[in-house]
């Protein structure tokens, strides 16, 4: 099947992006680990799952319509110095995927690739409704307790 060009690029860049913050997501899973934090490890190392199998369908999807096999770099991921940066580098990103994703919908509807459009629309409910709400709680109980109060609480919570 040939795939429109812009829809083949699009899912090539929505590749990239995912394939950077799984990247990101399993050094912060490792840090987080360091420190004892095994709860917010597993939440964050399910993330990066997530991320994982979104690359698989995104690729299968580029393939699907035309895609050449290409190398794409999931960049540099970056050690972060506390728990309050990792979540806000993370929200950083996943709002970007998800504005992304919302312009790659289009870019499918305008093409009337609908299996693609409906496959944006599933993947942007996933980092809008699980990881971004998730991190926007977390970082709320930071700002509201303070990171040193909050950290004491997830180590309770152990």
């Amino acid at each position: 099947m040939k795939g429109n060009p812009a829809v083949i690029g699009s899912l090539l860049t929505a590749a990239e992006m995912e394939a950077k913050l799984a990247t990101q997501y399993h050094l912060d899973k490792r840090d987080l680990r360091f420190q004892s934090l095994k709860k917010l490890a597993k939440t964050i190392s399910g993330f990066g799952e997530d991320c994982e199998c979104l690359l698989k369908e995104i690729t299968d999807q580029a393939f699907q319509r035309g895609a050449s096999p290409v190398k794409y770099s999931a960049g540099e991921a970056v050690e972060k110095p506390t728990v309050t940066s990792i979540f806000q580098d993370a929200l950083t990103a996943e709002t970007a995927i998800d504005e992304a994703f919302n312009a790659f919908y289009l870019i499918a509807q305008d093409a009337k690739d609908a299996d693609t459009r409906n496959l944006f629309e599933h993947w942007i409910k996933l980092h809008e409704h699980e990881h971004i709400e998730w991190l926007e709680e977390q970082l709320s109980q930071i700002e509201k307790f303070t990171e040193p109060e909050y950290l004491k609480i997830q180590l309770a919570m152990e």
